[in-house]
């Protein structure tokens, strides 16, 4: 069985050896320093198969400061680029996909709602990432 906290944590530990801050958790953070990646909480599907294996949806949310549109713009695209260049969150994930073996795999599934984002008076620049994680 999963340790959501655990995973949770090892994801964010992975994040944190990129160049960009990594807040854990959303609730405090009126202002955060960016670039940045915040990991929040996953869904969690508890009977993905008769076996007992667990599955985990993270939302991982990744900001850019706005000041310059087009730079801003360049700063995400990075990010969400596939394959192994540097940086990228799929690389980022496969350099360890069982999270410093807290889940048995973990994938990027989708980048999505590419936009604005607001904390405190700060608009960003970000999008969010689906990652998936199973563990059994």
């Amino acid at each position: 069985m999963a340790d959501v906290l655990a995973a949770m944590t090892a994801l964010a530990t992975m994040l944190d050896a990129d160049d960009a801050k990594v807040r854990g958790y959303v609730g405090n953070q009126d202002d955060p320093t960016v670039p940045c990646w915040i990991v929040m909480v996953p869904a969690v599907d508890y009977l993905e198969t008769f076996g007992g294996d667990v599955k985990l949806t993270f939302t991982v949310r990744y900001l850019v400061e706005r000041t310059n549109e087009v730079a801003a713009q360049e700063d995400v695209a990075a990010v969400m680029a596939t394959g192994a260049a540097s940086g990228t969150l799929n690389a980022i994930i496969d350099a360890d996909d069982t999270l410093d073996g807290e889940v048995d795999w973990t994938a990027v599934l989708r980048a999505r709602n590419f936009g604005s984002y607001t904390y405190g008076d700060v608009t960003h620049l970000g999008c969010e990432f689906d990652v998936e994680a199973g563990a059994s």
